[in-house]
């Protein structure tokens, strides 16, 4: 997680390289589309999105995502790039585990949107979405605090407390000031880092609102991917973009082409689109999405090459500032591959790890390190930067993932034997207990405690102890009566 001075240093090294400004918004929210065109038809209804996911122990399970919202409509677009703003004026503000402070005049400013009385409208109808809007996870909400996937989570809504306050002189509102607060599990997943970066900046550029949605897609698909290719009928199932016209191939390419006209040359989080086009598919019965991600260009470095090229060191923390997450993994690799324990991290490599671990979290980044130093020398590649790890991501996570099964095994098993190896030695310290009581009682004693014994027995018991003959049979069952009653009077459970 970035502390508050390595986010200040990071914010402003981005902004003297030029590079697009990055905010964290949550990550299970980034993971479904759940935004729909501010300009689509229909009134609000409630959709349900469902997902097969793998968990690490190999197994499979649905997750299933129920978005029911209000009267004021469906989530939308401008929803997101409120949303969005709001992330960036709680990370602005301190990272607040409580009240955020705002006014709808300053979110305007954010947003980049004129101050009118539509625009207050308007983000007052988004905010109210965001408050209102009802989120049931079955499966599917991932607490980054702890790692959980959380079985139900109902009763969740982006915003848990929303307030606008105005003061009004002569009917004209004069001042306008407010707060908000995210919901907790939101809240605790921004502050424990399970977050995914966005640049805020260029989701504000889209013009088209169908680029945008294709925008947050792909940039999300992308991220440990250089390719990607979708048929327009499922990439609209995706997106949830619906209506009986687009049942049509024509329809679909016809809404899916003015935005791919946007996305063409945009940066990424994690490079830069350098195709954007719709091809026929093979069948020729629809048309797939194709896109390819390249390498950013605003990465810096004034056209340099060779290693360490277009990599900006940044300014050097305070003394006393402790180290973010980013700055440990960055240095764990120089640790791994280089010996180099005094390293300064560049700014290019901790955004990249900063991605790395907003994906994968910080025990899975460092696994992919170490992963690519034991994997790298198999195909002589030589990895000079952190960015060369980066392609060992997706085999890594298996690697981790089969590992962490194993291991997962191996603790029950052992759980299993100590749980045993423990009832077994309770148990014969019982009888240690019982045998000694007996032992230590005088001749007279053992007889009345025989007889008390045969008295409290069940009857059953007492019946199947009578009725024996053979003098073998009846000290087995007396033993047995005489071990119960001792039970009782020690304080012992009844024996197995």
């Amino acid at each position: 997680m970035w502390v508050s001075d390595s986010r200040t240093l990071m914010k402003t090294d981005r902004a003297a390289e030029g590079l697009p400004e990055r905010i964290r918004p949550e990550l299970n929210v980034e993971k479904w589309s759940i935004w729909r065109p501010a300009n689509s038809r229909g009134g609000p209804r409630a959709r349900t999105f469902e997902r097969d996911v793998r968990l690490p122990d190999g197994t499979r399970i649905v997750a299933r995502l129920k978005v029911a919202p209000t009267t004021e409509g469906n989530l939308t677009t401008e929803d997101q790039r409120v949303y969005y703003a709001l992330v960036r004026l709680w990370e602005e503000r301190g990272r607040s585990a409580t009240l955020t402070p705002f006014s709808l005049r300053g979110l305007a400013s954010t947003l980049k949107r004129k101050w009118t009385p539509q625009t207050r409208a308007s983000l007052t109808a988004s905010l109210l979405r965001l408050r209102g809007t009802l989120f049931v996870w079955e499966e599917a909400y991932v607490d980054g605090s702890s790692g959980r996937r959380l079985g139900l989570l109902d009763t969740f809504n982006i915003l848990s407390d929303l307030k606008i306050a105005r003061h009004q002189d002569d009917g004209h509102v004069t001042t306008e000031r407010g707060y908000f607060r995210f919901h907790e599990a939101v809240l605790r997943n921004l502050l424990a880092g399970h977050t995914k970066p966005v640049l805020f900046e260029v989701v504000l550029s889209f013009k088209s609102e169908v680029a945008q949605l294709v925008y947050s897609h792909i940039d999300l698909v992308l991220s440990d991917k250089t390719s990607y290719e979708r048929r327009t009928a499922e990439l609209f199932g995706d997106l949830g973009l619906e209506g009986e016209t687009y049942q049509k191939p024509s329809k679909r390419r016809e809404k899916l082409e003015p935005a791919l006209k946007e996305l063409q040359g945009v940066e990424l989080t994690t490079g830069r689109i350098t195709k954007a086009a719709l091809e026929k598919t093979r069948d020729g019965a629809d048309y797939k999405l194709v896109v390819r991600k390249g390498e950013s260009t605003t990465t810096g470095g004034g056209g340099a090459t060779g290693p360490g090229a277009g990599m900006t060191p940044p300014p050097v923390p305070a003394k006393d500032a402790p180290p973010s997450e980013a700055e440990d993994l960055v240095r764990h690799f120089h640790r791994v591959f280089h010996g180099a324990e005094g390293a300064l991290p560049t700014a290019k490599a901790l955004d990249q790890a900063a991605d790395l671990i907003a994906r994968l979290g910080m025990e899975r980044a460092r696994h992919v390190i170490d992963f690519a130093h034991r994997e790298a020398p198999k195909t002589k590649h030589r990895v000079a930067t952190f960015g060369g790890v980066l392609q060992y991501a997706t085999a890594a996570l298996h690697d981790f993932e089969r590992r962490a099964a194993a291991e997962a095994t191996a603790r029950a098993q052992q759980d299993q034997q100590e749980q045993a190896r423990r009832a077994t030695a309770r148990a014969q310290a019982e009888r240690d207990r019982v045998r000694a009581y007996w032992e230590a009682l005088p001749p007279e004693r053992r007889a009345a405690l025989d007889a008390a014994a045969l008295a409290s027995a069940d009857p059953a018991d007492r019946a199947a102890y009578e009725a024996a003959t053979a003098p073998p049979v009846r000290r087995m069952l007396q033993a047995g009566l005489r071990d119960a009653h001792l039970r009782r009077l020690l304080g012992l459970p009844a024996a197995d």
